[in-house]
């Protein structure tokens, strides 16, 4: 076992080292976004090498969502698997509403009808969702509480039951913004740098997944389109 294991983590190794130079490559030549873009991949593939059992959840639900026929079920398994793995209390994905422009809720586990009519739209950026689509980056807010911005969506927290929350953007490959994936806590804490690298390699896998089932349905085809 020890034997048929070590070739493939020696190669994503191999491939993360790679990744790396490219970067530097990148960066020295003065193509910062994509520079960064290569290193996140890097950093993937580093953890990937390093800790497979703890990677190994987060490739099986991603596998186990692009088997799902439809968008809605694939939205909500997607969520479920990442509830799951990242052992949240809440969570929930927005995407972008091309006409209007702000985040509405595709999918959604735990939240009650207040937290849904709260959130129906995000336009702003004070709330966790709202920082990650404004900045395209992933936010985290270990207590919201405590958080400043967070003050005008603290009532409905409390009322719906959460104290932490972890809000990383949906982008396709394209570097468009799709949506949030955003997983809540019953308590503070403080989320790894493990955690958040895996985060958001799920939701790039998410993005990858709905690029493509879009590109399917424009261009006529049927059938499940998974992730690479």
């Amino acid at each position: 076992m020890e034997g048929s294991l070590r070739d493939p983590l020696e190669l994503t190794a191999r491939v993360a080292l790679a990744l790396q130079g490219s970067s530097t490559s990148l960066r020295c030549q003065g193509n910062i976004e994509e520079a960064d873009r290569v290193a996140k991949w890097a950093s993937w593939q580093r953890l990937a090498a390093e800790k497979p059992s703890l990677v190994r959840p987060f490739f099986a639900a991603v596998a186990d969502a692009s088997g799902c026929e439809d968008d809605e079920a694939f939205l909500d398994r997607a969520l479920e698997g990442a509830i799951s793995v990242l052992r949240a209390d809440f969570g929930n994905i927005q995407l972008v509403d091309r006409l209007h422009g702000s985040l509405r809720i595709a999918a959604q586990c735990g939240f009650g009808e207040d937290f849904l009519d709260h959130f129906a739209h995000v336009g702003d950026d004070g709330s966790a969702c709202g920082r990650a689509a404004h900045a395209r980056a992933q936010t985290v807010i270990p207590d919201v509480r405590r958080d400043p911005l967070f003050a005008p969506h603290r009532k409905i927290a409390a009322a719906t039951g959460f104290r932490a929350v972890e809000s990383t953007p949906i982008i396709d490959r394209g570097g468009q913004l799709l949506g949030v994936l955003s997983v809540h806590f019953r308590h503070p804490r403080r989320a790894s740098r493990e955690e958040l690298l895996l985060a958001e390699w799920y939701a790039n896998r998410i993005g990858a997944t709905l690029r493509a089932r879009r590109e399917a349905a424009t261009n006529g085809f049927d059938g499940v389109t998974r992730s690479e």
